[in-house]
């Protein structure tokens, strides 16, 4: 393999950009799509029209492993991310007590999306990430694949030598299906569960004594968060409010996915005023969101999947190598699966 080989990466994620920089970084020439409208995927931030900010998908990440450490280390010099010292309790029925969940846990800053917009940034040996691309499907191979895809043509309209599928496992699944059957198949295998996220912000702090739980009892929620608590944050002064993220667990968020956010919202609400034990105000924002693939529940016990013969390979959370998927194992999987094909 030659450092002119031409790779297509269909997702700017983390797992996505962080092969894409690392293949980048050696010399290759890199192309970067995404369906999104913005850097970030599931370590996503939203910005309401009237000020307050809400990290809505991923909540946080730690860092286990050596490589990533550097990473994480890196970005805290430079201030993409930050350690966060929150007051984390575990809530069953109101009664909160200090969780054993003990970790050290970082946030991007000022936003959890700072630090895949980090690995965004312009790089020469990367096109992209260009975004609003949706790919349905790869034509070709042996000399070379294109991306059928809707948007931005002139970002994939050329033929590649390499493609790099860095979606939720659903979506590569669905595009592999015609020119890597076998891998199709793996990718069949893995499950996901939705995740309902609510973001409320109010006029004026609610009286709770910590800045997140892990919320237990069998209820809807799995999480709550105080977003105005996380480093680099609008404060509650600023006309943010006291800003509020709702997780709903993955068996609630399941049985519920095809609901409308204006009829998750309510509910949503009701089960924080359950498990906090407080009656809260009306809000003065509030909104709903479904993460579709949110939570891998069933992953390939494998770093990456990568065929060097046909060219084609598959990175994201839908690997895990660890206890469980999470940021860092997406993170690993790009970075790993970057080594291999630099090892061609």
């Amino acid at each position: 393999m030659s450092n002119a080989d031409s790779t297509l990466v269909i997702g700017a994620g983390l797992s996505g950009m962080t092969c894409a920089r690392r293949l980048a970084d050696a010399g290759h020439a890199v192309t970067v799509v995404d369906k999104g409208r913005r850097p970030g995927g599931r370590l996503s931030t939203r910005t309401s029209r009237s000020g307050p900010v809400f990290d809505h998908g991923a909540q946080f990440f730690t860092a286990r492993l050596d490589a990533f450490r550097a990473q994480v280390h890196d970005w805290v010099q430079r201030g993409v991310a930050a350690q966060w010292h929150a007051d984390m309790v575990d809530l069953e029925d109101g009664r909160a007590v200090p969780t054993q969940r003990k970790a050290v846990r970082y946030v991007g800053t000022p936003a959890m999306e700072a630090v895949v917009a980090d690995l965004c940034r312009p790089h020469p040996g990367i096109d992209g990430p260009h975004f609003n691309v949706q790919v349905a499907a790869l034509a070709g191979g042996g000399t070379g694949f294109r991306a059928v895809a809707s948007g931005d043509t002139q970002a994939h309209d050329r033929p590649f030598d390499r493609v790099v599928l860095a979606v939720p496992g659903a979506q590569a699944r669905d595009i592999l299906a015609a020119p890597h059957p076998a891998f199709a198949r793996q990718l069949a295998e893995t499950e996901t569960a939705a995740c309902w996220a609510a973001m409320l912000s109010f006029g004026a702090p609610l009286g709770l004594d910590y800045d997140a739980a892990f919320v237990e009892g069998g209820g809807p929620l799995s999480w709550i968060a105080r977003n105005t608590a996380k480093p680099g944050r609008p404060a509650a002064d600023s006309g943010a409010g006291a800003c509020w993220v709702l997780h709903a667990g993955p068996e609630w968020s399941q049985r519920h996915v095809e609901l409308t956010p204006e009829a998750a919202l309510p509910q949503l609400i009701d089960a924080f005023a359950a498990a906090t034990g407080i009656t809260p105000p009306a809000p003065t924002y509030a909104a709903a969101h479904r993460w579709r693939f949110a939570h891998v529940t069933r992953p390939l016990d494998a770093p990456y999947l990568h065929d060097p013969d046909q060219k084609l390979a598959v990175c994201g959370d839908v690997f895990c190598t660890g206890p469980r998927p999470n940021i860092e194992q997406a993170w690993r999987s790009g970075h790993n699966l970057a080594g291999s094909i630099l090892d061609l």
